[in-house]
Parts: structure tokens; sequence; C-alpha cells
């Protein structure tokens, strides 16, 4: 007979199953803005006590451009972060997810799918900066946080819907974002792969209610000297992410079902082993010959 395998799956491993598949939990959200989609987590160890570091994918990107201060791009695969023309990227992530994160360290990851490579020797860094007012992925221009007609060259906003990328005046109502960055990253000529910003500090503000949560704005530091650079947008496979340790304790209780509810294993099914004709006839001779 041949050895039999037998595979224990703990009580703990099973949790982890559910947690993870859950639809529930640390990364369920609101419908992003125009696909329809719903913020999902990925899930994965922490390695952080009862937290699971968890990815929210972006509801809503886009970039603005100066030289074209009326335009939208929020449709597009790309976003742009280069010198000519001025070019920043704004992306946000959703607000209920966010609140369902715990402390720890929360970062922004971002895709390059191309490099202009004309980012000198040593390279120049790029910012991430806090957005500070309510902006749309199909109306945000460089003059407006949400323009309702971006197909003519006329500023289509006013009040809270529109904005001063141009201001440096933190204390200005109408300036764009935080003038001091939360982070910065430097870009070098053939990098490739995901750019990390730590944004710990701004969920913090979002998390605790201390800040609206209007996402970010990425910006090259210095935007005279040359340098181009494009990530990939939410559009595509690999869209900006938002990672950070979220607590798995009400996501587990709730995707574990109850001890009396789960089924039970199915027993294997016995089949009696067939004997051998032959066998069959020489039994049947030996009885006859003792009777």
């Amino acid at each position: 007979m041949g050895r039999e395998r037998k595979f224990v799956l703990s009580s703990m491993a099973v949790a982890s199953i559910f947690v993870l598949s859950s639809a529930g939990g640390c990364g369920s959200g609101e419908d992003d803005e125009h696909l329809g989609k719903s913020a999902q987590a990925l899930g994965g160890d922490g390695g952080d006590g009862g937290s699971i570091s968890t990815q929210l994918p972006a509801v809503a990107d886009t970039y603005v451009e100066k030289d074209t201060p009326q335009s939208n791009y929020g449709g597009l695969t790309v976003l742009s972060v280069q010198a000519s023309g001025n070019h920043r990227t704004l992306v946000r992530f959703d607000s209920s997810a966010i609140a369902k994160l715990v402390d720890g360290t929360t970062t922004v990851k971002v895709t390059i799918s191309s490099n202009g490579n004309n980012w000198g020797q040593s390279g120049k860094p790029i910012s991430i900066h806090r957005v500070k007012k309510a902006w749309t992925e199909l109306g945000a221009t460089w003059k407006c946080a949400i323009d309702t007609n971006t197909t003519n060259t006329t500023r289509d906003c006013s009040d809270a819907t529109q904005w001063e990328m141009d201001s440096t005046d933190d204390s200005s109502g109408e300036s764009a974002f935080v003038q001091t960055p939360t982070a910065t990253a430097t870009i070098t000529n053939n990098e490739s792969g995901v750019v990390t910003f730590d944004v710990t500090s701004d969920v913090a503000l979002w998390r605790s209610g201390a800040a609206p949560n209007y996402g970010f704005l990425i910006k090259k530091v210095d935007e005279g000297p040359a340098g181009r650079i494009e990530f990939a947008s939410r559009e595509t496979s690999t869209p900006p992410l938002l990672v950070g340790p979220c607590n798995d304790a009400t996501a587990m209780a709730s995707a574990m079902p109850p001890t009396a509810a789960r089924p039970k294993a199915a027993l294997p099914t016995l089949r009696p082993t067939p004997v051998p004709t032959r066998v069959v006839r020489r039994r049947r001779a030996c009885r006859a010959a003792r009777a």
C-alpha cells in the first residue's frame, strides 16, 4: 500500500485565505469616477502584528498642462510630469478605504511607462504635494479644478471650482496644492519600474479629519531644466497605488463562517477490493474437498 499523505490547514491559515479573498474589509470603497469600478485592496502579510499591507488603486487621475490650460487628459493611459509645458500629475484615492487604514508607513507608488532620459548626469527630483481643492478626473485643467466644458478655450469655472496652479501662497484660497513637498524622489536617465513616495503624514491628516482628501499632485521640483517622465494611469493594468497597513481583525471576523456552519470534509467512498477469479475457484475447490 502506498503511504497516505495528510495536509492540515491551521485555523489561522484558513482565516488568512478568507481575509484576502473577502469582498469587504480594508479595500472596499466607493466607485471610481467614470469607469464604474470599485476600489479594491490586494492583501499581503504586512508583518505588523494584526495588520496586512493593503494596496488601494487610484479612483481618479489626470495631468494638467500650462501650455494648454483648458485641456483635460483624464481619459489617457499616461500621467505626464515634465518641464516643457509644465506638466503636473493629479491622483486621488478612495476616502472610505483610507479611513480603514491604521497607523504605519503609507506610500504612493507610480509605475514608469516612459522616460525622456533627459535628467542630466545625476538626475533631478520630482515631488508629491497634498492637493487643497476638490477636483474631478474629467474636469481638472491648469485653470480649473472642475471645468464644465473642456472642449473650448475658455475658463468654465469659478470660486470653489477654480484654482491657481501658479500660486505659491499657501494662504490663498485659490492655491491648488500645499507648496511644501510631502516627499521627493530623484529620477535618473534610463530609470524604469516603480517610483515610491512616503505620504504617511498626509494620510494621517485625512484619517484624523484634520484635512479633506483631495489627493496628490506630482511635479518637478525645479520646472526650469529639462526632464520628462510618464507614469501609467489607472486606465492601465498598473495604476497608481496607495499602499498602507490595514487592521484585518474586522475583515477576518466577518469573513470567517461560524464553526457550526463550516462544511465537514467528505469521507472517501470505500470500495471492496475485487478478488481474482482463479482465487475464487481455488477456494470453492477446497471447501468441496473438506465436505
